[in-house]
């Protein structure tokens, strides 16, 4: 289940991103439109809106709305008691778990691996790439950081389309009366 405010919140971002007239941007304004923030909606329902409207997206623009959506919500964030965006990457689970409820395991947003300045995160495909992009750099730059370096790399895990996620930043740390940027440990791919 969704519940009806981040739907409502992630198709509006979604179609300010659409382009002149377009069929099926009336179908998702209707849908819009019927949201209660609230009310709590199929899972099924949400993830096919976001894909139908998203494949009309260029992937710059999904970013651009992921982040917005992120930014948007700053409030919550922190009501939920997440100050730092290391207190929301650790745990990537635990703030969408909020808003989506119970999705199916190989669906959710997961921390895989976490170190300062580095994560590796776990995304199920039915999550448009562009979009949960935006939302990990909105959340290191709604607290002041920078990213560095995101790769998505398409993959199954279980028999199930996955995006691993690689993503590095760096955050203003103040010192005394000066700030530096701290960042993570640098990481060699190795091909």
């Amino acid at each position: 289940m969704v519940v009806g405010r981040y739907y409502r919140q992630v198709l509006t971002e979604l179609l300010h991103e659409f382009s002149g007239s377009n069929p099926g941007k009336a179908a998702l304004e209707a849908r819009v439109s019927t949201l209660v923030d609230d009310g709590e909606y199929p899972w099924l329902a949400f993830t096919t809106d976001v894909a139908r409207a998203s494949e009309q997206i260029a992937h710059s623009s999904l970013v651009a709305a992921g982040r917005r959506i992120v930014g948007a919500s700053k409030p919550e964030f922190e009501r939920w008691g997440f100050d730092s965006a290391e207190a929301i990457l650790t745990d990537l689970d635990a703030p969408f778990g909020a808003t989506i409820i119970d999705p199916p395991e190989h669906e959710r947003m997961m921390t895989a691996k976490y170190e300062p300045g580095y994560a590796l995160l776990c995304v199920g495909a039915v999550h448009p790439a562009g979009l949960v992009e935006g939302y990990l750099r909105g959340i290191v730059e709604m607290y002041g950081g920078t990213v560095s370096d995101l790769v998505c790399h398409a993959v199954q895990m279980e028999g199930h389309a996955m995006h691993l996620i690689e993503l590095r930043w760096s955050t203003p740390v103040r010192v005394g009366t000066r700030t530096r940027v701290a960042s993570g440990p640098h990481i060699r791919r190795v091909a």
